[in-house]
């Protein structure tokens, strides 16, 4: 076999590979930002200024188990912030966002307005069964891209194979046919 389709070979495969592996990570629902279980105490950052959400990852995969709660958010639980000096921030309860991809689903719990970035202590009070949050800004675009990247690299790897082969039978249709004399 030529070296040009073997390359051709290895693009399609490892088109595949890129297809399947982003399929089971969608069917899997793992979240594309760090979750952390609740109630309880966690640290999260705002990389830039800008409105930043705690969202409720009521579907999602966490340490390895599959997590489903009811989509509402228990009233009995109660969020607290704290900016990296330890001063409350301004917690504004917001319901109306929400989100779905594969086998992940979070809805809005809140947000804050970050004037800096910094670091922000998440806390959350309350007798209630444990959720799984999350804390970032409501970016549909990066959570696509995380989410569907492999799709693209699969669609690259494809076309580049493909057009790997379609240059080794176009290479080998321009070469003379051997003659008795050869």
């Amino acid at each position: 076999m030529k070296s040009m389709q073997k390359f051709s070979l290895a693009m399609f495969f490892l088109a595949f590979v890129s297809f399947v592996w982003t399929f089971y990570e969608l069917n899997r629902g793992a979240g594309h930002e760090p979750q952390f279980e609740v109630p309880g105490t966690f640290r999260s950052s705002a990389d830039q200024p800008g409105r930043y959400y705690v969202w409720d990852n009521h579907l999602t995969m966490f340490e390895g188990t599959k997590i489903q709660r009811d989509e509402k958010f228990p009233e009995e639980l109660e969020i607290i912030i704290r900016d990296a000096a330890g001063n409350p921030v301004e917690f504004v309860a917001d319901t109306s966002k929400s989100w779905r991809i594969g086998n992940h689903d979070k809805s809005s719990v809140g947000y804050i307005d970050a004037k800096v970035p910094g670091e922000f202590e998440i806390e959350v009070r309350g007798d209630a069964e444990t959720r799984i949050l999350s804390f970032s800004q409501p970016d549909l675009f990066k959570e696509l891209r995380s989410a569907l990247m492999g799709f693209a690299v699969a669609a690259v790897f494809a076309l580049v194979g493909a057009i790997a082969m379609l240059l080794s039978i176009f290479r080998r249709a321009r070469r003379p046919a051997p003659t008795a004399t050869d």
